[in-house]
């Protein structure tokens, strides 16, 4: 909505009453789309994905031929030696380490999204040729597109330019054309990243719901093969967190903040499940990748720092009643391991709740 703000004055900063009502039209719109079929929204995906990376090539090109030495150097070594300092312009080496991981996970929550769509892919292998392709691009564009900027705007100018900000350093670098496709580009992405977001849960819950972690009805296949239930319900949750950003300006902060604590946890159990797996068939390399994976994710938690992973735990207890109904739906008698689990959960979830009624814990950061 910000980037249509450049061209509908209305829309102008993205966090306004019109920009939320057209963002919640969006929402709903592609929720329909999706629900009339996934596999035709899987391929109009397919068309948007390369219209948005091509504007994400040419931000690159047009910045490395517009590249300054002098403006990239400038002041280095002063920043460099404030960065190191125990209490730097951008705080301790430790803050920014902490930091630094936790944008990193944010920025690569999804690239398991083949694996998850696997199930409707051709086959496991062209799954998992996507997730690689998938997240080499994702490092070649993210190293270019932060690196290269810095030789043409200071660091200063940079973080106050208006968003997108990639249009705003095009702007600068080579004219307001160049901002125009830029921003175009920005909302072709971000459609395109809306429809593959609408897809994800629905099809992550859907799979939950056939290994009966989730009650039978968000499996459930409408005549165009899309879990409707499911769809519905990640909607109206989308719909109530835009709401909420009418009201905070940190809504968006705290949601990635937790979404990657969340997703870290996943990930880590993801390197566990290896570990064992590999252990109990001798593929010790794969033995040897899992534990680079669950030690890497263990040391981002201890980065995250105790008070994301805490009122992450908040998050659990409505799975906990949804587990509770698809367990008794099947018959399925909870285990005293999963009970105790639940039990430790939900008394750290009562803490955090406690503790951010106290102000111990601020969701502002």
């Amino acid at each position: 909505m910000s980037a249509i703000g450049n061209f509908i004055g209305i829309f102008k900063g993205g966090q306004n009453i019109a920009s939320i009502i057209a963002a919640i039209v969006f929402l709903w719109v592609l929720t329909f789309f999706v629900n009339n079929g996934v596999e035709s929204a899987n391929f109009v995906n397919t068309i948007v994905t390369i219209c948005k990376v091509i504007p994400l090539f040419v931000f690159i090109i047009l910045v490395a031929m517009s590249f300054k030495l002098g403006v990239f150097t400038a002041h280095f070594w002063i920043n460099f030696a404030s960065n190191v300092k125990a209490t730097g312009v951008n705080g301790s080496v430790y803050g920014q380490i902490k930091n630094s991981m936790m944008s990193i996970m944010w920025v690569f929550i999804g690239i398991e999204g083949a694996s998850v769509l696997s199930s409707r892919a051709k086959s496991q292998k062209a799954a998992s040729q996507a997730t690689i392709i998938g997240f080499i691009s994702l490092v070649v564009i993210y190293v270019f597109s932060t690196i290269l900027p810095y030789g043409v705007m200071s660091q200063a100018a940079i973080a106050k330019a208006a968003q997108p900000a990639m249009g705003s350093i095009l702007e600068v670098a080579v004219g307001k054309w160049a901002a125009i496709i830029i921003n175009l580009g920005v909302i072709i992405s971000t459609i395109g990243s809306w429809l593959s977001w609408t897809m994800l849960p629905a099809e992550t819950t859907r799979l939950m719901a056939k290994d009966k972690t989730l009650p039978a009805s968000w499996g459930k296949l409408n005549k165009k093969k899309a879990p409707q239930f499911s769809l519905i319900i990640t909607a109206v949750l989308q719909t109530l967190f835009l709401f909420s950003m009418l009201f905070t300006t940190s809504a968006y902060n705290f949601a990635s903040t937790l979404a990657a604590a969340a997703i870290l946890v996943s990930y880590m159990l993801v390197g566990v499940y290896q570990i064992k797996y590999s252990f109990q068939h001798k593929e010790w390399w794969q033995f040897f990748v899992g534990l680079i994976c669950a030690g890497f994710e263990i040391m981002a938690a201890v980065l995250s720092g105790w008070q994301d992973l805490l009122l992450l735990t908040i998050s659990f207890l409505p799975g906990f009643v949804l587990y509770y109904m698809a367990s008794k739906e099947d018959k399925h008698q909870i285990t005293s391991r999963e009970k105790i689990v639940m039990a430790v959960v939900c008394a750290l979830a009562v803490l955090a709740i406690i503790f951010l009624f106290t102000g111990k814990i601020s969701i502002n950061g």
